[in-house]
């Protein structure tokens, strides 16, 4: 979704930084059986050291988690004919395996991790890694939960969860925020006189200094990169901290079938996603879920949330099957992401769609398209190349270029934020001049130029706040960067400013369904919907739209649709969307009830 947040996994491995930060003096016997063992610390990767937890099941066998600054992932624990204490763990992730290969050692573990190519073969990069025992909050005879907030610059808040876990010599936490979908984060704690003293390394050292307050309460500092920000958690109980803030996410049993599918692409990647078959449907309707902007896995998860998931989930339980994969270079998937235009997006849904006329267990005559934000420009483009797709669903597409996209969005995103108007017109002025630029092809010295601008009118609205060293800092860094690479945008960005959807919407013969929220502060609903309705019905195709009071980008009530609420709302996608979507799909497909 544009302008979403997401996680690389093992592809940006070597950028993390920093060591491991358990005590060194620490000593533990020869590991024998890692069963329900945790272990924390670093790989010593070539830029430097990154910080590594690894976390084993209590069987010692199935899934393991393993966590790194660029990673949350659970790998599969490989039985090496039964050797105890040295086993293997093979990961998926970004397009590239990776195997970790584990021995004890003396005070640990030692051993090392290979990252693999595209042919799972040839390794790219190997690193030794060592590893100390970590004992888990949970694993705590005394546990005390958390909830609060990190105070940012600007007067933005970021919601933080910590379970701290304790016993008379020990200690230690577990970190979470939600924004950022981080869960459960191993970190190292040890006492103060009144409070305690939180570790942990997100890609560089973070520290939390807490005060224990007359009412429980904790206060202090969180440093990270020199920077100190101020923390305030709440107590709560534990059925408050772990209760299901996601009540939508699927539970079992399901009233369907998941076959793992498997998408070779005509240039030689490989999409990995999840087909849902409905029970009792034969040859049901299908359709092929596609993300938005950003690296994103099948069930297109933010911020703990898996909005593809909910609604794949829902669409089942209707009699309708949905394919959705990782995408490419990212999750399961093989391929590059980091070189893909929007144009090569079209081309994977086209090979979902591909591969789903193969298979005998759908109706290969209802084949649609479901996109979200970028996915609903993703969509009119592949069903330009196959007019046989049979309808599509536009959820919070554009209807208008991405320059005017971007541009629009600034200016809402900075609205909701309480933006003072007149800055916020500066802004915006040189914002569109930027994407004039960038739309008539200017010299590269021009597009420096009016980035510069955009730069330091952004930088000079805030400065009252960020203060005179960091506002100067930043325009320092500003120009660094341009320096170093005099073009501001990739080649993505820039297709993406120049793309206008209607050029595609105007060839669409299938039946259309745009929906979008009042409060998307990402694709403004009332300057794209009219324009998809209009391309849409001016190229003799038909459109259905529905706007949706007070729901945001991700399609949940909201009360300003900032992109800061999404983790703090409960609901992932409002249930009169998933009814209305489902319902739409039945009644073009000829599967609707009469």
């Amino acid at each position: 979704m544009l302008g979403s947040v997401a996680f690389t996994l093992l592809g940006s491995l070597l950028l993390s930084s920093s060591g491991h930060f358990q005590d060194e003096k620490s000593q533990a016997a020869p590991v024998v059986d890692l069963a329900g063992t945790n272990w924390i610390g670093s790989a010593d990767t070539p830029v430097a050291p990154s910080f590594i937890a690894l976390e084993f099941p209590p069987q010692g066998s199935g899934q393991v988690r393993l966590t790194m600054p660029s990673a949350l992932a659970l790998g599969k624990l490989v039985d090496l004919g039964g050797k105890p204490g040295a086993p293997t763990i093979s990961l998926a992730a970004g397009g590239r395996t990776a195997m970790l290969l584990l021995e004890p050692a003396p005070d640990g573990i030692s051993g090392r991790m290979d990252v693999f190519g595209a042919d799972g073969q040839t390794v790219l990069q190997g690193f030794p890694l060592k590893l100390l025992p970590w004992s888990a909050p949970e694993q705590m005879k005394n546990n005390d939960f958390y909830i609060g907030n990190l105070e940012l610059p600007g007067g933005n808040e970021l919601e933080l969860h910590l379970q701290l876990g304790f016993d008379a010599d020990t200690a230690s936490a577990r970190l979470g925020i939600p924004m950022q979908g981080v869960e459960g984060y191993p970190t190292d704690a040890r006492r103060l006189e009144n409070g305690w003293f939180i570790e942990t390394n997100f890609g560089t050292p973070v520290t939390m200094e807490l005060e224990i307050q007359e009412d429980k309460s904790l206060s202090g500092l969180m440093k990270q990169s020199g920077a100190a920000l101020q923390v305030s958690l709440t107590p709560v109980d534990g059925a408050e901290f772990n209760r299901d803030r996601r009540p939508q996410t699927p539970k079992p049993p399901f009233p369907y079938k998941e076959i793992e599918a498997r998408i070779d692409h005509p240039d030689g990647h490989v999409l990995a996603g999840s087909l849902l078959l409905p029970d009792g449907v034969e040859n049901p309707p299908v359709a092929v879920m596609i993300s938005g902007s950003g690296p994103q896995d099948r069930d297109e998860s933010i911020m703990g949330h898996s909005p593809f998931l909910v609604l794949a989930d829902h669409l089942a339980r209707q009699g309708i099957a949905t394919l959705r994969y990782d995408d490419r270079g990212f999750g399961e998937s093989t391929g590059e992401f980091s070189t893909a235009l929007t144009s090569d997006f079209a081309t994977d849904a086209l090979a979902a769609v591909g591969w789903l006329r193969d298979r005998e267990d759908v109706d290969d005559s209802a084949i649609g398209l479901i996109g979200h934000s970028e996915g609903g420009l993703v969509a009119p483009m592949a069903i330009v190349e196959d007019q046989a797709i049979a309808f599509a669903v536009l959820m919070a597409g554009p209807g208008v270029d991405g320059g005017r996209i971007l541009t629009s969005q600034s200016e809402r995103i900075m609205t909701v934020q309480g933006t003072d108007p007149a800055e916020i017109a500066k802004i915006i002025v040189r914002h569109a001049e930027m994407m004039d630029l960038v739309r008539n092809d200017a010299p590269v010295e021009e597009l420096g130029t009016g980035y510069l601008a955009l730069i330091d009118a952004q930088i000079a609205s805030a400065r009252s706040e960020l203060g005179d060293e960091q506002a100067n800092q930043m325009m320092t860094d500003g120009r660094a960067k341009l320096a170093a690479d005099p073009q501001p945008f990739n080649p993505w960005m820039v297709a993406f400013i120049r793309t206008d959807p209607r050029e595609f919407l105007s060839q669409l013969s299938c039946p259309v369904l745009a929906i979008n929220g009042t409060r998307d502060v990402q694709v403004i609903s009332e300057i794209n919907l009219p324009e998809i309705e209009r391309a849409v019905t001016t190229g003799g195709g038909t459109v259905k739209v529905i706007e949706y009071d007070g729901l945001n980008h991700l399609f949940q009530k909201s009360e300003t649709g900032a992109v800061t609420e999404y983790s703090s709302i409960e609901t992932t996608m409002e249930p009169e969307v998933l009814m209305d979507i489902s319902t739409w799909i039945l009644e073009v497909t000829g599967r609707s009830e009469p």
